[in-house]
C-alpha cells in the first residue's frame, strides 16, 4: 500500500475543491486551479479532509501529492529563491522582463511566464513565486541553465540552500 496515499489531506478555510472523477478544481485566495486526474484514484471530501482510495498503487501517492500541492499553492504559494555569485552579476525586474547580468558582452532578456511573479530584492537576488509547485520549479531551472555553477570557481545562478562542492584546480 501507498503510505502518502493512505495520509488524509487537510483543506485550509477559504479553499474550496470540487471533486470530480477526471480533474479536481481547487480555488483559494491566490487563484483557482483545475487539475486532471487519472481517473483511478477516488477522492472523498468529508469533515474539512479529503481521503482517497485507490487499486493501482503507483499512481496513489503521486495523485495525493499533487492535490496537496494544489491545496497549499491556492492558500499560501510557492516560493523559489535564486543567487547570483559573482563579480558584477546583477538582475532587475521591468514588468514582466527579468534582465540578467551575467559577466556575458550582452544583457539577458527573460520573459517571465504568466503565472510567476518576480521580485528582486536585491541585486543579486531573485525570488519567483506562484501557485503551481512543479511550474515555478521548471521556471526557476530555466533560469539558472542561463549561467550553471562552474565548480571551480562557484561563480553562476545557484538555488537558495544549494550547496556547491568545489574542485581543485590545475597544479603546476
Amino acid at each position: 500500500m501507498s503510505n502518502i496515499g493512505k495520509l488524509k489531506i487537510k483543506v485550509p478555510k477559504g479553499v474550496n475543491i470540487t471533486l470530480e472523477r477526471n480533474r479536481n478544481i481547487i480555488e483559494g485566495k491566490l487563484g483557482k486551479l483545475i487539475q486532471n486526474i487519472s481517473g483511478e484514484v477516488l477522492f472523498t471530501l468529508e469533515n474539512e479532509s479529503i481521503s482517497s482510495i485507490s487499486s493501482n498503487k503507483i499512481l496513489w501517492g503521486t495523485e495525493n501529492r499533487n492535490l496537496t500541492n494544489a491545496i497549499i499553492g491556492v492558500s499560501q504559494g510557492f516560493k523559489k529563491r535564486l543567487n547570483l555569485v559573482g563579480i558584477g552579476y546583477r538582475a532587475e525586474v521591468n514588468g514582466k522582463v527579468l534582465t540578467l547580468k551575467l559577466g556575458l558582452s550582452h544583457d539577458i532578456k527573460y520573459t517571465v511566464p504568466d503565472g510567476i511573479e518576480v521580485i528582486c530584492p536585491k541585486a543579486d537576488q531573485i525570488i519567483l513565486l506562484g501557485i503551481k509547485k512543479d511550474y515555478l520549479n521548471r521556471i526557476a531551472a530555466t533560469i539558472r541553465s542561463l549561467k550553471k555553477p562552474d565548480s571551480y570557481k562557484g561563480k553562476g545562478i545557484l538555488f537558495e540552500n544549494e550547496r556547491l562542492i568545489l574542485k581543485e584546480g590545475k597544479k603546476k
